[in-house]
């Protein structure tokens, strides 16, 4: 751990155990404060150690968004100063009761703010909505953040003003549809729709297979048909004539029957694999080759035997 991470971490320990203290001191003032927020605190103390140790891993520093980062490492401490302005205000006020929905206005604020940091969070299995299926798909991890943006600012929003209407059935519900449901859902079509493509691919390269050994051996039977007439052959096969239909160039017969059906097939796999890589390929491009490759055996064949 790095020294700014352990000043950062004692700092945090430190305010949560000093809200300990003033959180058993209110317990004994006649506020509303009790033993069990003191229980509360001292969880909180463990809890932020734990956070600071987890967001110091180099998977969470690095990839997570530096503001959401820092933001967790400062959660206990930010929270514990909010639990206890109630206490605080009852000691001061003891007539007086402070209303519970200013947590609302402090939660849809850390949905603002984490939500507006959310698109520049990578994957990492600590900081923001970790969906498992997300973890393997970059591309699935960003839309659905970019998403979430959204709706936990959206969130953040309808918590905030929730005091002006005190309607907790309809808050409490919108809020966890926001934050949960519709970034959960949208993760969930992604990984679908990303399954559904890589059957696809994986059916188009099985067929793309199936073509490319077919045609293969289609213009390995060349050979078959070059040894058919091999006796009938000349022992030098002529390739090229002049203007006059005189031939000028010859090749020996071995390499006519021999390398042209090898000269096809290594075309072939290569004319297949170059078809394979298009997204709207046509099963007869894959033969293409193969019909190259009897055309031209038929040629030779006949100048050949000429």
């Amino acid at each position: 751990m790095n020294p700014k991470n352990k000043r950062t971490l004692f700092l945090t320990s430190t305010i949560c155990i000093i809200l300990s203290i003033v959180a058993f001191a209110l317990s004994h003032m006649g506020g509303a404060s009790n033993e069990n927020y003191i229980l509360l605190y001292v969880i909180a103390v463990l809890l932020n150690i734990v956070l600071n140790l987890a967001l110091n891993i180099k998977i969470a520093s690095t990839n997570g968004a530096k503001a959401l980062v820092s933001l967790g490492k400062w959660i206990m401490p930010i929270a514990g100063v909010v639990y206890l302005i109630p206490q605080v205000y009852s000691v001061l006020f003891p007539a007086k009761t402070m209303q519970d929905t200013y947590w609302y206005v402090f939660i849809g604020i850390l949905f603002i703010v984490s939500g507006n940091y959310f698109p520049k969070n990578h994957i990492n299995p600590y900081v923001g909505l970790k969906f498992p299926w997300l973890f393997n798909d970059e591309e699935g991890w960003y839309k659905t953040h970019r998403l979430g943006s959204y709706t936990w600012i959206l969130a953040g929003i309808v918590s905030i003003l929730h005091p002006l209407h005190n309607l907790i059935f309809v808050t409490v519900p919108l809020i966890i549809f926001l934050v949960g449901v519709v970034p959960l859902v949208y993760s969930l079509v992604l990984f679908f729709k990303r399954k559904q493509k890589q059957l696809k691919e994986v059916i188009l390269m099985k067929s793309a297979t199936k073509h490319i050994v077919i045609s293969t051996v289609l213009c390995a039977l060349t050979l078959v048909v070059f040894l058919a007439f091999y006796n009938r052959l000349p022992e030098s096969v002529p390739i090229h004539f002049d203007s006059a239909g005189v031939a000028n160039s010859f090749w020996p017969r071995n390499v006519v029957v021999f390398g042209v059906p090898v000269a096809c097939v290594l075309l072939n796999l290569i004319s297949g694999f170059t078809v394979s890589q298009k997204e709207n390929a046509k099963p007869y491009m894959y033969y293409i080759m193969a019909v190259v490759a009897f055309v031209a055996t038929g040629i030779m064949i006949y100048l050949g035997m000429k």
